[in-house]
């Protein structure tokens, strides 16, 4: 499962390299995204200086905002993903966001009143952070104006570093807040940190630039160590050198273009050829979980241990609510367990959202195991059938556990039949399901199946659980109302997810802050998580609802690419980008910087994963899912109508004739969720779309789309086409699912065309 999108995070100061930044947007980005198409892959730009008129925020995290999307490309993104223009300007000097108590008391004191008053007017005491912290007050009132703003900054900057020059007690972190530019810092982060190589970084010095520091000395210094870190790390061949002058432009496109195709197809080579050597499954349900609340369940992994070696031979069904942590407890086991386990989560990977596809692959996975010949085309006709037979071919020697976590998630659990788990095991076969208690549990649990009720945790052990995610966030509550707001949300006990949220809030609260408030109910605190955005952080409301409705709706995730040209196709969104005098507006696609900004306050609730090459954000819960969809409705139906326009507007091959997966994947599910089955009968009536499908390896959902087409109020002609579609796929599945390209032979031998 590797990563097929490049991002490129673009470092440099602001004004001086407008031009360059344009060329990258306007001329450059367009011509890398069609090279990398054209081997497979996507390319994105993260430069959250584009389309922006001023660096700084109203809310002043804008360095902490960089630093992170730097980290993120660094961490998601294959190479190059770091790319800086240099030339002979420092740049801006933030503010520290924040600076611990012990060492602003230690400042103050070689302060003199005046600076002593000015700095005590922006950097309030928060005792909710273990050993105190100041930090930084929003600009409100007059300073919400850049210019005025921007005098304010340089005198508040000023006596910071006069009170510093008179102590010798700071940090180096500190020291580095107060001294180092936003660029040097992410340089740092980029390309200098001593223990890794620079071998994802492109780097352009310019020089002869009209705009330039009269004191060059920080400037030279920091491309000196630049320059140093190249040359060591055996990467001086992505440094370059330019002159502005004439024909400068010209010569910047051509040495980027080329040192990014160079790169880039470096590394699709590496990663291909890597491509076998992926992380073990394990390994990837590490990652896959990370996002979740850790807390030792050691009662409930004692129950799974004595049911896997007892006696029992029916499933075991882990039931709970929303949040309970089953989950992560099934993952635990299966991470730590030295038996054989074949395993699915929903939403695992691109291929774990359908029941069916999800069991095909354990069924592959054990034949391939213990060299079972079997082989049998599983579908929703004969699932049942292919279950039993594989799991009594297992050789009775081999101990084996099959763990299915949420089956109640998959998309297709209502044409799954109950019979599909067993209800007598062979002596050697365990098999663990979770879900949520209903409907579906009802329908799968027999009077022979073993249950695992996962409780809430009670009242003391959920304070004291919430201590320890407070203290691993260095954040205590000191304040007895903020205690006792908590408190009453928790009082009856609490799941780990809703502690999670609670955790996420509260982080947030000040010890100075008055009117905070919890809701009761776990969907209300999800909801007021999200809803915080737009009346506690500043963020624009209608942004905000519109980002989360697109969210909703996409059942396998959505790009930030996407977001940011679907965003402006909202009206109100639209009148609120224009209304603000900071963005460039002649721009077909929100700035990064709009989004990056709201995804960094929605870290509790949003995640970055990689979805059929693609990295695509989603919800770390279906509760943000679950809150957001039930009190916003309007939002997301139209969000509904804006998504189903675009992914209709797509080509269903780009340009280079490979597939658009991206179509393929969701516009069907739109369609179907939205009702409009005339247009999803005539979707499935373009062979081209049916061909790209299958391409990408999902003839199953192809087959599954006609089966509820066919039982549909569609016209006779249609429905002919589509069974003489739906059979040639059903004659033909098994090798479909194995030889992507040959529907065309297959559809041209069955005379559909």
């Amino acid at each position: 499962m590797i990563n097929r999108t490049f991002r490129l995070f673009i470092s440099s100061t602001f004004s001086d390299f407008i031009t360059e930044r344009n060329i990258l947007n306007d001329e450059i980005l367009p011509e890398i995204n069609e090279f990398c198409q054209s081997e497979g892959y996507n390319f994105q730009l993260i430069d959250l200086r584009w389309g922006i008129n001023n660096e700084s925020a109203l809310n002043q995290n804008t360095l902490a905002i960089c630093l992170d999307e730097v980290k993120r490309c660094r961490l998601l993104s294959p190479r190059p993903n770091f790319l800086l223009m240099a030339g002979e300007k420092y740049g801006w000097l933030p503010l520290p966001a924040s600076i611990k108590k012990k060492e602003f008391d230690g400042l103050i004191s070689f302060a003199s009143n005046e600076e002593r008053n000015l700095i005590c007017t922006w950097y309030i005491l928060d005792e909710n952070e273990i050993g105190g912290e100041y930090f930084l007050k929003k600009r409100v009132g007059q300073f919400i104006d850049d210019g005025t703003w921007s005098i304010e900054e340089h005198r508040l900057h000023n006596a910071l570093i006069k009170c510093v020059q008179n102590n010798n007690a700071l940090s180096e972190d500190t020291l580095k807040k107060l001294n180092s530019s936003a660029t040097e810092q992410e340089i740092i982060e980029g390309l200098l940190l001593n223990d890794e190589l620079c071998d994802n970084a492109i780097v352009v010095f310019r020089k002869g630039y009209p705009e330039k520091d009269e004191d060059q000395t920080k400037i030279d210094a920091l491309k000196s160590r630049v320059f140093e870190k190249m040359l060591s790390d055996s990467c001086n061949n992505n440094l370059f050198e330019l002159s502005w002058g004439e024909n400068y432009s010209v010569r910047f496109k051509e040495i980027i273009i080329k040192a990014l195709k160079d790169n880039i197809s470096k590394e699709i080579k590496r990663l291909n050829s890597e491509n076998s050597k992926n992380d073990s499954k394990k390994n990837l349900l590490c990652k896959f979980i990370s996002t979740n609340v850790i807390i030792e369940r050691e009662s409930e992994l004692d129950a799974i241990s004595n049911y896997v070696n007892g006696e029992i031979n029916s499933p075991l069904f882990v039931i709970g609510d929303s949040g309970s942590g089953k989950t992560t407890i099934l993952a635990d086991y299966i991470i730590h367990t030295d038996n054989s386990v074949f395993f699915t989560f929903y939403g695992f990977d691109e291929n774990s959202y359908l029941l069916i596809d999800c069991l095909k692959t354990i069924v592959n996975e054990i034949n391939q195991k213990y060299g079972i010949s079997y082989n049998i085309d599983m579908n929703t006709t004969n699932i049942t059938e292919s279950m039993y037979e594989v799991i009594y071919a297992i050789p009775s020697e081999e101990k084996v556990i099959i763990i299915i976590d949420g089956l109640d998630m998959y998309h297709d659990i209502e044409d799954i039949h109950e019979s599909v788990l067993p209800n007598h095991l062979p002596p050697n076969v365990k098999i663990i399901v979770s879900t949520t208690s209903g409907e579906v549990s009802e329908r799968f649990i027999s009077c022979r199946s073993h249950v695992l009720t996962i409780d809430k945790f009670t009242k003391e052990e959920s304070i004291a659980n919430l201590s320890l995610f407070f203290k691993q966030r260095n954040r205590q509550i000191i304040s007895d109302n903020q205690k006792n707001e908590i408190i009453g949300t928790i009082n009856n006990g609490a799941t780990p997810l809703l502690l999670k949220l609670i955790t996420e809030i509260c982080i947030n609260w000040r010890s100075t802050d008055t009117n905070n408030k919890l809701p009761d109910s776990i969907d209300d605190v999800a909801l007021l998580y999200l809803t915080n955005m737009f009346n506690k952080f500043g963020h624009n409301k209608e942004l905000v609802l519109y980002s989360i409705a697109l969210i909703a709706n996409s059942p396998y995730g959505i790009t930030e690419d996407e977001l940011q040209l679907l965003l402006l196709r909202f009206s109100s969104v639209k009148q609120y980008f224009i209304s603000e005098d900071r963005y460039n507006h002649n721009l077909k696609k929100l700035p990064f910087a709009i989004w990056s900004r709201l995804f960094y306050d929605l870290k509790g609730c949003l995640t970055l994963t990689k979805m059929n090459g693609y990295i695509v954000v989603k919800f770390t819960h279906n509760i943000f899912y679950r809150a957001f969809t039930q009190n916003y409705t309007t939002y997301c139906q139209v969000a509904d109508s804006v998504l189903l326009d675009y992914y209709t507007s797509l080509k269903s091959v780009y340009d280079t004739s490979l597939p658009n997966i991206r179509k393929a994947l969701i516009l069907p599910f739109l369609l179907k969720k939205s009702g409009k089955i005339k247009e999803l009968s005539c979707l499935y009536n373009d062979l081209d779309f049916v061909n790209m499908t299958i391409l990408i390896g999902h003839v199953n959902n192809v087959i599954s789309d006609l089966q509820f087409l066919i039982g549909c109020d569609i016209s006779l002609s249609d429905k002919n086409r589509l069974i003489s579609l739906f059979n040639c796929l059903q004659e033909n599945r098994s090798m479909l699912n194995c030889y992507y390209s040959e529907f065309f032979s297959c559809a041209a031998n069955s005379n559909i065309i």
